[in-house]
């Protein structure tokens, strides 16, 4: 069953009628908007505050999980990858977009790149594997077993 966010969307709607640049408010509505299924109103959100804060990281990730549009969802991605590097979150996300596109080699760089910074990370191993079985590739499959 889905919660219901009707008082917290109250609530920040009459945050953004104080202050309609509220990072904290677009930020939050626009995740709550995701949550419910309204991406448009969850997209418009994202954008104003990219447009008020260019590298915000919420909003970068929160417009990259929402598009429909894998090039663009992408471009997020790398964005936020180049302010925050090692963020595990975004390169799963940005390898989860590759291989949606079909990118295998470049899905599993980034599934190994998370390997590098948490060597115990079973969903990823996971994640490989179907990878390289997607890949036709089984033999990378021995090295994380």
């Amino acid at each position: 069953m889905m919660k219901n966010y009707t008082n917290e969307l109250l609530d920040l709607n009459k945050s953004l009628e104080i202050d309609p640049n509220n990072v904290f408010a677009l930020s939050n509505r626009g995740e709550i908007y995701k949550l419910i299924c309204k991406y448009n109103e969850a997209l418009l959100d994202f954008n104003k505050l990219l447009n008020i804060e260019p590298n915000n990281v919420l909003a970068l990730s929160g417009r990259g999980t929402t598009l429909n549009r894998y090039e663009d969802s992408l471009s997020d991605f790398n964005k936020l990858l180049k302010i925050k590097p090692n963020d595990i979150f975004s390169l799963n996300n940005r390898g989860e977009i590759y291989c949606l596109m079909n990118r295998y080699e470049d899905a599993l760089s980034d599934f190994n790149l998370i390997l590098e910074i948490e060597p115990n990370n079973v969903i990823i191993v996971v994640q490989i594997i179907v990878q390289s079985i997607n890949k036709k590739k089984h033999f990378r499959i021995l090295i994380y077993l």
